[in-house]
């Protein structure tokens, strides 16, 4: 099942309420605290739902997405926590505490600058995330980067834009 829905958000987690609710209590027996964020957001939840319908499958989606971040992912997302709250502490977007967090940026932002990286938002809200991949001098880059840091580069970014859909779906009142 497709993650976007024509829906508002208030309304999808009113219909799925009880479900989230479920995933919330595997959540708190996991968790080392659901009074952090994504764990206190509903609409963290709520993707789990839209991905699928029977609470078996979600509760085991979000299982193995826990165990990722209390585990090997863990420095990613105490990372992305961290440079989120940051980067929004003055009420707008300042994204060096987030590049400065980021796994290995001191050797991947040589290559990955704003020139072929970008970063913005659609007409409709949601992020849009645009690399010109043929300016990026990839032959370079990996001879400095192992494929490991490049991933974890990679999988922060995305946990960064995760909490900022996540915020922004609560605002909009629509799944950004």
């Amino acid at each position: 099942m497709a993650l976007i829905s024509d829906k508002p958000v208030f309304q999808l987690l009113s219909e799925h309420a009880s479900d989230i609710q479920a995933l919330k209590d595997e959540a708190k027996s996991i968790v080392e605290s659901v009074d952090l964020e994504p764990y206190n957001q509903d609409v963290f939840y709520l993707r789990f739902c839209l991905r699928s319908k029977k609470l078996p499958e979600q509760l085991e989606l979000l299982r193995n997405n826990l165990k990722w971040r209390m585990n090997e992912g863990k420095a990613i997302c105490d990372a992305a926590h961290d440079a989120v709250n940051e980067a929004t502490a003055e009420g707008r977007w300042n994204n060096a505490p987030v590049l400065k967090r980021a796994p290995s940026a001191d050797k991947i932002s040589k290559y990955l600058t704003a020139e072929v990286c970008l970063t913005s938002t659609s007409s409709k809200g949601d992020l849009v995330y645009c690399l010109r991949s043929g300016r990026i001098d990839d032959v370079a880059m990996m001879s400095e980067v192992t494929v490991q840091e490049m991933t974890d580069f990679l999988v922060y970014a995305k946990e960064i834009n995760a909490r900022i859909c996540n915020r922004r779906s609560l605002v909009q009142d629509r799944v950004v």
